[in-house]
């Protein structure tokens, strides 16, 4: 592999990853919007909404913390160098593909769940029916004898 194909590969699989990671982010709203909308969802809304409002409020936190500490933002520079040698690596083109590959499958079964979910909520409730067989035969038992005579 020339030095001029390298850049155009990393491309190509970035817009890959990018492709996968945005129908994923697709697929996941799909299948949290189906499961809103089912009734198991709506009742436990209210208690995951306050718990996300605080967990939100913890992280917001956190990162600002963070980002005021001189070792993180030593991390962060060293992390930025190690992606961009990282960038150049065959091995990591390699890994790049192979996550896309598992992204895309990921991908086809959250859209059959999707699907899944769908079609139960789309599906109409009603009694489910039961086909039992009913025979036209005459009686199979004899003739009715009366036991009190006076009547």
């Amino acid at each position: 592999m020339n030095e001029n194909n390298a850049p155009n590969a990393g491309q190509d699989g970035n817009s890959d990853l990018a492709k996968e990671l945005r129908e994923m982010g697709k697929q996941l709203e799909a299948a949290l919007r189906a499961a809103v909308e089912s009734d198991r969802a709506k009742q436990l809304q209210q208690d995951i909404a306050g718990g996300v409002r605080e967990l939100s409020n913890q992280v917001q936190s956190a990162v600002k913390s963070l980002q005021s500490d001189t070792r993180f933002q030593q991390a962060e520079e060293r992390g930025r160098q190690a992606i961009a040698q990282a960038r150049e690596s065959k091995v990591v083109q390699d890994i790049q593909e192979t996550f896309v590959a598992g992204l895309a499958q990921l991908n086809t079964q959250l859209r059959k769940v999707v699907e899944r979910i769908e079609s139960e909520i789309n599906k109409p409730e009603s009694t489910p029916v039961q086909n039992v067989p009913v025979e036209h035969e005459t009686a199979t038992t004899g003739e009715t004898t009366r036991l009190d005579e006076n009547q």
